[in-house]
């Protein structure tokens, strides 16, 4: 050592250590201390105090040592022994279509189809001058095996088109006047038969329920139900809310054939100072014929809308349906249903020349994957693109991975494909029993099997899909630990093995959500030279009960420095 010394001139020694107490010595734009801070960075895992200057962390560590970095002019935060994480991150959501659909008529999914009906009229009658009425909520299942019926809705809303999205999001009841708007006849032929299909009656004509999206969101396009403007003016009600819930970036799961209209919409938002999340978005193929054009498709909306807050960098392949529908691929019959497996949207040579393709343009894959063929298939292609393509620096994930095969668990880690679900699933998931059965009922969500082979696993809301009760992280974090509602008389899901740990739900939401975005080395850990992106609880979540975490409220909210939300 004394050696090495000697060879370094003094003048640089004395200039190295300037340097470093200047560098010590600057005040920050703000400090936060008297924290109890857990920072998901495994060589600096705790905390007292944090230190930013210019929306970035520039200090990690003790009450005494930062305050080298308070000066005249730095916004000291006392935050009284408060525990302090890194934002987190929803890693699938559609709030922009949230946003559309604000001012839409909810419905209460455990409802019946009489109390819907009446819900639809009262809002129907409440506004007269609603050129249409659009509204979400209802659960496919209370109408039986075939679904509700354009006939049911005309009783209600006779003269103008009615349009309302299933709880899934995945099926939708139109009335006569909106399948007439929309030009759906008898001769329509359905989008991707077997997936995206439009229900039909014994004369053959579509009875309004139209299942998938191909069959629901170009109609409500084509209708004009949501315009730029709704969805701007439902972005103002909705995205202040999500700052509340912690949350400081979200991954957009989809426009649903919007993205002409949404991304215009963000913009616009972002420009205004409204858009207080950063937003990871994607480019959604919900039909074959999209293939040929989806790359330039989300390089465009790259080049013409990426900025500070929102970058778009994903394609969203939307594979399957769901199990409530007996849409969602499965490897064997639907119990009860001879000879229907569901149905899935890109297979094969096709996916996986498809995915390879994306992994060349290094361009994020997400996958909805509800049904254990989906899966199957989607992991089969993120093996071909990566023996095609072993240097792509995109990042795989599979979305929602409800019910995955035994062969199948272990690949995820070893193809490094994030699992991402929603946990608050896990306790409504009732209707889909019957469906699968009682053996494969209970291979569903199996995240923790997953996490233990290896795979990065994520957590988002899947927002609108679940209301407000799936939104909330710390809500799904509960759910992802108990495996059960907190509702009173709540199920368990089962599968004890299944339950995951604090630390894991912590990390789903925070650095494997960052990874999964490809963010990483941007957020997702208090991190010195990440952003500053922030949420301060009222309690430690370590030092409570599981079954508690859902009580624990949200104090305060930072985003690049900047409070998105104080609750004081």
């Amino acid at each position: 050592m004394k050696k090495i010394m000697k060879k370094i001139p003094v003048t640089l020694l004395v200039t190295s250590l300037t340097t470093q107490m200047a560098l010590a010595a600057d005040p920050a734009d703000r400090v936060l201390k008297n924290a109890d801070v857990y920072t998901v960075d495994a060589k600096n895992p705790n905390a007292q105090a944090i230190a930013i200057d210019d929306g970035k962390i520039v200090f990690v560590g003790s009450n005494d040592k930062v305050a080298e970095y308070i000066g005249k002019d730095t916004k000291v935060d006392d935050l009284k022994g408060k525990f302090v994480l890194p934002g987190f991150i929803d890693t699938h959501a559609h709030f922009a279509l949230g946003a559309a659909i604000a001012s839409a008529v909810k419905l209460d999914e455990s409802g019946t189809p009489e109390s819907w009906a009446a819900e639809i009229k009262k809002f129907a009658d409440a506004n007269p001058d609603a050129p249409a009425i659009l509204g979400l909520g209802f659960a496919a299942a209370a109408f039986g095996k075939d679904g509700p019926t354009k006939e049911m809705l005309d009783k209600v809303v006779p003269n103008r088109p009615a349009v309302i999205i299933d709880e899934g999001g995945h099926s939708a009841w139109f009335n006569s006047k909106a399948l007439e708007m929309a030009g759906i006849t008898k001769d329509t032929p359905d989008p991707v038969p077997g997936v995206h299909m439009y229900k039909r009656n014994a004369k053959g004509e579509p009875s309004g329920y139209n299942m998938e999206a191909m069959t629901i969101y170009p109609l409500m396009s084509k209708l004009k139900l949501l315009p730029p403007e709704l969805i701007i003016k439902g972005g103002e009600q909705l995205f202040p809310m999500l700052p509340s819930l912690g949350l400081t970036a979200y991954y957009d799961a989809g426009m649903m054939q919007m993205e002409d209209m949404v991304y215009p919409a963000l913009a616009s938002l972002e420009k205004a100072g409204k858009l207080p999340v950063k937003v990871t978005s994607s480019y959604i193929i919900q039909s074959p014929s999209q293939i040929p054009t989806a790359i330039e498709k989300i390089k465009g909306y790259k080049a013409k809308y990426q900025s500070a807050l929102i970058r778009p960098n994903t394609i969203k392949i939307h594979n399957d349906g769901t199990m409530e529908a007996k849409t969602a691929a499965l490897l064997a019959d639907y119990t009860g249903d001879k000879g229907n497996k569901g149905g899935i949207l890109l297979s094969g040579d096709v996916l996986k020349n498809f995915v390879a393709d994306i992994a060349r343009e290094d361009l994020n894959v997400h996958i909805h994957a509800i049904g254990d063929k989906t899966v199957s298939e989607g992991l089969d292609a993120v093996e071909y693109a990566r023996k095609q393509v072993p240097n792509t620096k995109s990042r795989f994930a599979m979305a929602h991975v409800i019910l995955t095969q035994d062969k199948d668990v272990p690949r995820f880690g070893g193809l490094d494909v994030v699992a991402q679900t929603t946990p608050a699933w896990m306790s409504q998931e009732d209707e889909v029993n019957p469906n699968l059965g009682e053996a494969r009922s209970k291979q569903r969500y199996r995240i923790k099997s997953m996490e233990d082979g290896g795979a990065k696993v994520t957590f988002g809301s899947d927002f609108p899909v679940g209301g407000k009760y799936g939104l909330v992280p710390l809500n799904n974090i509960e759910v992802g630990m108990t495996r059960k509602g907190f509702d009173e008389g709540a199920k368990s899901l089962g599968e004890e093995g299944e339950k995951m740990s604090l630390e894991s739900m912590i990390k789903g939401y925070t650095i494997n959500a960052a990874y999964q975005l490809g963010m990483e080395k941007e957020i997702g850990s208090l991190t010195v030279g990440k952003a500053a992106d922030i949420v301060v609880l009222d309690e430690n979540l370590f030092k409570i009960k599981p079954t508690d975490i859902h009580n624990v409220k949200v104090d305060m909210t930072i985003m690049n420095g900047k409070t998105t939300y104080s609750a004081q």
